[in-house]
């Protein structure tokens, strides 16, 4: 499951593979042009802690237990890496957007005890005014620390 060496992910798709962070589909394949869910993106923050074990009592809603994904998503809101929909729901096959992104991104790192105090100057971006009031230091951090540069059109904060 290697990615071809002239793709621009291609580094960063081998040492997700390597690192057992992701493990691709059960077909073999990796899906580097796929658009990432909440319950992937918990499930691989969970592996890349060790993938301890979490309390699966008082999943979100939508989050069965038996579901490949339930420990991950269980251990990243008990860690404040994620917070849930505010609803009862999770929303485990929905889409992360970047601006959610940088918020799990930026509280996994606080809760990890990394200096979380760069900030960049967003101004510059031409959507900054589509960036949620709740995502702007997340976001903010994740640019000065080179998680995210500008996208086709600027940071894209909605966009998967």
């Amino acid at each position: 499951m290697r990615s071809p060496a002239a793709e621009w992910y291609h580094d960063a798709v081998d040492w997700a593979v390597t690192s057992g962070a992701i493990l691709g589909y059960g077909d073999g394949t990796f899906g580097p042009g796929n658009t990432l869910t909440r319950a992937e993106m918990a499930t691989i923050l969970c592996r890349l802690a060790g993938e301890p074990e979490a309390d699966l009592e008082g999943l979100p809603s939508d989050v069965p237990a038996g579901e490949w994904y339930a420990n991950g998503v269980a251990w990243a809101l008990a860690e404040g890496v994620f917070s849930g929909n505010g609803d009862g729901s999770f929303s485990p096959s929905g889409a992360i957007t970047r601006e959610q992104a940088a918020c799990v991104l930026y509280n996994r790192a606080a809760a990890a005890g990394e200096d979380v105090s760069a900030r960049a100057d967003l101004s510059s971006f031409s959507d900054v005014g589509d960036l949620s009031a709740w995502a702007r230091d997340a976001m903010s951090w994740a640019v000065a620390e080179g998680v995210f540069g500008g996208g086709a059109t600027g940071l894209e904060p909605g966009a998967p």
